[in-house]
């Protein structure tokens, strides 16, 4: 009785080498322009048993005397119709140990298993046909992807067609789509050593038609004209890249006819999109899953640490803060000199920012080494008049946006806008966000700079006014382009605020003494300012 399973197996003997000396070291699956290998490798040549199976479709390499050490595993990829593997290491109490490797196919394809050099052992197979790619398969589909030279002069398009045909071994479809008045127009072409398939695609689309290749038939029809069969839809599974971001970079790529459905395989409306679902004209599928290829990879991340500090400026600070002369009254004590850049921090009260790397829109930015870094906070640690506000730091993919928002919610004590039926007005209270936030786009460059667009705001209290001690809340915001080395910090400052405060001067003793105390102090007025400082520290993330 004939069964639905086919077994075929192969034995290849090659130099023979012991358990313990034969270990498999890698298993990855690679690819070129006609055909996917997944490929072995070990510290010596393998012997191995083949065999395969027509029902399901699966391919079984048994490597007898090899030994895996990283565990049993099962693994999904996607290349043309083959979709899993599964590594195992069935240890013999007698005899050698066996590694099996188990590939499973949607269609058994032709594949080969080959041993190319002394430490590898590749299995490889076709990829699924595309009718515009060169080459284009085996069987009478290689045909297609041959060079051919042609030179007609005034000759009938439809003859040409047919012609180009001839040796190809398919079948040809012209049908009643065909206008007969332009297939019977005469067209003058020279080519010289083109492929076959591009030759014909080039003729058809001046002329307002295109092809399509289906189970051995090319059909020719109008360009605007869709039929069953025309259309493939695929589905790729992303590693890294966003479903959402691929669908915007396949736009210029796809064809009229072709759309793209980004989803999801987990839960959640913020779950990412890591598949996409695309649908297109079969010749487009090479160049769609090259961009795909291209897109779909490992994305650097960048560090970004953030310091706002405030400081309360000096009576000659007018016009803001003077590290030289902060540096002059105290010293953080001792001297650095950087190598690289031949600029010292601090040296004989004078401060020296290193290289500067400002961009357009910038104010009042400098870009600082460590060294530099960790001899100004020193220099602010020093002055009883300086706080550290907040100091946040988040991390983020390259040219991806980094949000930071800290805030404080108050209530505040509002009226109403009508009084009430005793007269009296009432009062409610309302919530009033003070937030100190900052957006960061960061951008890693080559020789390790990295471009940042930083747009920060930050909101205080300065003072109360009104019986409800409404507080009056200043905003100060700044936006700047940058670049900085890699580890190194921009420093931000410019944003100063004015609040007015009074103080109480009073003679010793006389001023508290009752009935008279009001002789003998004054209140005086005190305008203070104050200088918001932000450091930024960006650091890629290998």
């Amino acid at each position: 009785m004939l069964k639905n399973k086919m077994l075929i197996t192969l034995l290849l003997f090659s130099a023979p080498l012991s358990a313990a000396d034969l270990e498999l070291k890698n298993i990855f699956l690679s690819d070129d322009s006609l055909q996917y290998h997944l490929i072995m490798q070990f510290n010596g040549t393998p012997e191995y048993l083949s065999s395969e199976i027509m029902n399901p479709p699966s391919v079984t390499v048994q490597l007898p005397g090899a030994h895996w050490d990283k565990g049993d595993f099962d693994k999904k990829l996607s290349a043309g119709s083959f979709y899993q593997y599964r590594l195992t290491l069935q240890k013999k109490t007698i005899g050698k140990d066996v590694v099996q490797l188990k590939l499973f196919f949607q269609t058994l394809p032709d594949y080969t298993i080959t041993t190319p050099n002394d430490s590898s052992l590749v299995v490889s197979w076709f990829k699924k046909v595309s009718p515009a790619s060169a080459p284009e398969g085996l069987g009478p589909m290689s045909a297609f992807s041959k060079p051919v030279t042609l030179h007609f002069d005034s000759a009938n398009l439809t003859d040409v067609i047919k012609l180009m045909m001839d040796d190809t071994g398919l079948n040809l479809v012209m049908g009643d789509l065909m206008d007969a008045g332009q297939m019977n127009s005469q067209i003058t072409l020279t080519l010289t050593d083109v492929p076959l398939n591009i030759a014909l695609r080039t003729i058809l689309n001046i002329n307002g038609y295109e092809y399509y290749y289906a189970d051995n038939i090319v059909v020719i029809k109008r360009i605007e004209t869709s039929l069953e069969g025309e259309l493939e839809t695929r589905i790729y599974n992303l590693e890294f890249a966003s479903g959402d971001m691929i669908q915007t970079a396949l736009a210029g790529v796809l064809t009229n006819k072709g759309s793209t459905i980004p989803f999801s395989t987990g839960g959640g409306a913020k779950a990412f999109n890591d598949r996409i679902e695309v649908t297109d004209k079969r010749y487009k599928f090479d160049e769609i899953t090259r961009t795909i290829r291209e897109l779909d990879k490992k994305i650097p991340q960048i560090n970004i640490a953030v310091k706002f500090i405030e400081t309360t400026l000096k009576e000659d600070e007018t016009m803001g803060i003077n590290w030289n002369l902060r540096a002059s009254i105290s010293a953080p004590g001792g001297e650095y000199t950087d190598t690289d850049t031949d600029t010292s921090t601090i040296t004989d009260g004078i401060v020296n920012f290193g290289k500067m790397f400002l961009g357009d829109k910038t104010l009042n930015a400098a870009t600082l080494t460590p060294p530099v870094v960790s001899a100004l906070l020193e220099l602010l640690a020093t002055d009883s008049d300086t706080k550290l506000l907040q100091e946040p730091q988040v991390t983020t993919f390259n040219n991806f946006p980094a949000n930071i928002r800290v805030g404080t919610t108050i209530p505040v004590l509002v009226p109403q806008l009508e009084s009430s039926v005793f007269g009296a007005i009432p009062y409610t209270y309302q919530n009033q966000n003070i937030d100190i936030s900052m957006d960061v786009l960061p951008r890693i460059n080559s020789d390790g700079l990295i471009s940042l667009n930083v747009d920060a705001v930050v909101q205080a209290i300065v003072g109360y006014v009104g019986a409800e001690q409404r507080p009056i809340v200043s905003t100060r915001s700044t936006n700047t382009n940058v670049m900085v080395e890699d580890g190194g910090t921009l420093l931000m400052g410019g944003l100063i605020f004015t609040s007015d405060g009074e103080t109480m001067n009073k003679v010793p003793l006389l001023g508290d003494l009752p009935l008279i105390k009001n002789l003998f102090r004054r209140k005086v007025t005190v305008d203070e300012q104050r200088e918001l400082l932000i450091f930024i520290t960006s650091t890629i993330i290998s």
